[in-house]
This record gives C-alpha cells, structure tokens and sequence, in this order.
C-alpha cells in the first residue's frame, strides 16, 4: 500500500514537471506521424458535422465479421497466442505465394521473399 502512495505522489509531481520542462529547441521542430494528424483531422470534421467515411489506421466503421471473429477465437483456443516469425509464418508465406502464382499468371512468387508483416508502412 505504502508503494502505491509513493508512486502517485511521484506520478503527479513528474506530471506537473513535465508538463511546465521548455521543450530543447530541436525538439521544437519534430511534427507528428501523418496517419495520427489524418485521424485528428477527420475527428475534427466529424465533430464539426461532416459525413466523413474513415479508413485510417485500419480501424473500419463496421464490426468484424463474424467468421473472422470465430476463426480468431478458434486460433487462441488451440494455443495460437503467441507471436510468429517476423515475416510471416511458413504456412502463411507459402499461402501468400501460390495465391499470386495462381491470380497473376507468369509470376513466380517464391515463399521465401514473401513478408507479411502488421503495420508494415
């Protein structure tokens, strides 16, 4: 119990310091990640009445369907909570790249230089 007071304590006199520190002159100049400013801007429209259809930052307007959900709680009921290969899991991978050798005749699509990444920009 003693910690957690100490800790608040601690929290809001780091708050306050941080809040009142002069930012260092090269700092002044960093701007925001445009994806973040996009989402501002769209937010302020919203709220100023406009009919804005948001696609940013892959958070849709509507629920997850419902067979992705359940493919999802499938994958964690049978152990899959942990993270995979960076690029991808060789199952994946290897799904990826038959699917462009079959849509996109001519194309020799090797699993090997197949990534899948969350995030990727």
């Amino acid at each position: 119990m003693a910690l957690r007071g100490c800790w608040t304590r601690f929290s809001k006199a780091a708050a306050r310091s941080a809040s009142t520190a002069p930012l260092a002159r090269r700092a002044r100049i960093l701007r925001g990640e445009g994806t973040i400013e996009m989402v501002a801007r769209a937010l302020a429209l919203q709220r100023a009445g406009r009919d804005i259809i948001r696609m940013e930052v892959g958070d849709p307007d509507f629920n997850t369907p419902a067979h992705i959900t359940a493919s999802a709680v499938a994958a964690l009921e049978s152990g899959g909570t942990h993270y995979e290969a960076a690029g991808g899991s060789p199952a994946l991978r290897q799904t990826v790249a038959d699917y462009l050798r079959r849509t996109r005749p001519g194309l020799q699509a090797d699993p090997d230089k197949v990534l899948c990444m969350p995030g990727g920009k």
